[in-house]
């Protein structure tokens, strides 16, 4: 068996931090490269940010660009840049190319891209959309097998 010293442990651990305090500075350099030439849309940073979070979410979980969430009560979200759900656990409710409609007990997180120059109190309000989404322990789960009704995932 080998044994791994305290001292390359911590080595192992700094040299993972320092990997993505680089991996930030390089998205900082592609926006500004890209701003400096009026060439970042709201897309083109959602699609960076998607490909970064991919790189550390676990495969368990699906991602989605300009999602809208709702809820059985018929509440709806306002636009989600990013979204990362559970597509095991639900059903599209509505899909049509890149346009999705989520239940709100698939998602796990939320992301709202914004550049330098954001509102807050937009920000707020749009965080209220989704506070306001009331997610049910009962509903209609897809799984392998078909669907399954009832209590299906009750701390989701």
């Amino acid at each position: 068996m080998i044994q791994v010293s305290a001292r390359n442990k911590k080595d192992a651990f700094q040299r993972i931090l320092e990997n993505y305090k680089h991996m930030n500075e390089m998205m900082v350099e592609e926006l500004e490269l890209a701003s400096a030439h009026d060439g970042v849309t709201g897309h083109y940073r959602e699609a960076m940010w998607l490909r970064f979070f991919r790189s550390i979410i676990p495969k368990k979980y699906s991602l989605a660009q300009g999602v809208i969430l709702i809820d059985s009560e018929e509440k709806v979200s306002k636009e989600v840049d990013i979204a990362v759900y559970d597509e095991s656990y639900t059903p599209y409710v509505y899909q049509y190319n890149t346009l999705k409609f989520i239940p709100i007990e698939a998602v796990a997180v939320v992301i709202e891209c914004k550049s330098k120059n954001y509102n807050p109190e937009q920000l707020g309000q749009w965080a209220e959309k989704i506070d306001d989404l009331t997610p049910k322990a009962s509903g209609i789960a897809r799984i392998a097998s078909g669907y399954v009704s009832g209590l299906t995932n009750d701390y989701q």
